[in-house]
């Protein structure tokens, strides 16, 4: 008991740990940024794609550069035994074309690029806003700033067990056993963390519960799926 105690303990508080990005078929892993949503620590990677951060079990990080897909890292409690965590990051498709240099190419290459940009969820959109100061404090007073964190928080938490959910199954499970699409595999995870006993299965990390789960959220949402596309 007294261990069980202590790994718990050990669990819920910080320490510096070390990280290495690494990404296939390219070396493109320095200057990629690095953000801890839950302590508001930052880093960046170094040539060799490390760096370090302060952080605990269940924190999640999200790491972005221009020219790798963006990434959510929820740290798991085994994660703190490990001299460096992986974290496996993609790049970005390149679509090489011709073009002709004008100022309307560069109006729509501008464009192109505002919609092509991350969009970040409200509570990553909070944490960038508040650490370049572009924080109105009379617009915080104005639109009520309790509300609003409180509404941030509920989206952290809700990516966090997102980011925890997608590394449970593997799409397999999904297609094969649930007989979800694969193209429905995210929104389906989406749902099952808006259900109580799914999320208390998954805090207490118990994989046959959450098998079971899985399998009665399945059913109700291919019911969802059938009502909506009787509406077409």
């Amino acid at each position: 008991m007294l261990l069980i105690f202590v790994s718990f303990l050990a669990s819920g508080q910080e320490k510096m740990l070390r990280f290495r990005v690494v990404v296939p078929d390219s070396t493109s892993v320095a200057n990629i940024n690095v953000v801890n949503l839950v302590n508001e620590k930052s880093a960046v990677t170094d040539s060799n794609g490390e760096f370090t951060m302060l952080a605990k079990a269940d924190d999640l990080l999200v790491l972005q550069k221009e020219s790798l897909e963006y990434k959510r890292q929820l740290i798991e409690p085994e994660d703190l035994s490990k001299s460096v965590i992986i974290i496996s990051m993609i790049p970005k498709p390149v679509a090489l074309k011709e073009v002709v240099v004008s100022k309307k190419a560069e109006r729509d290459d501008l464009s192109k690029t505002h919609k092509d940009h991350k969009k970040f969820t409200p509570a990553e959109r909070h944490l960038y806003t508040a650490r370049t100061g572009l924080l109105d404090p009379l617009l915080n007073k104005i639109s009520g700033r309790t509300n609003q964190l409180k509404k941030e928080q509920d989206v952290e938490l809700k990516e966090r067990l997102l980011a925890r959910t997608e590394t449970i199954f593997d799409e397999n499970f999904y297609v094969d056993a649930l007989k979800i699409p694969s193209e429905y595999i995210t929104d389906f995870q989406r749902y099952m963390i808006d259900n109580p006993e799914f999320v208390s299965a998954l805090k207490a990390r118990n994989k046959t519960l959450l098998r079971f789960e899985a399998s009665k959220l399945a059913t109700s949402y291919h019911e969802l799926m059938a009502q909506e596309l009787s509406k077409e």
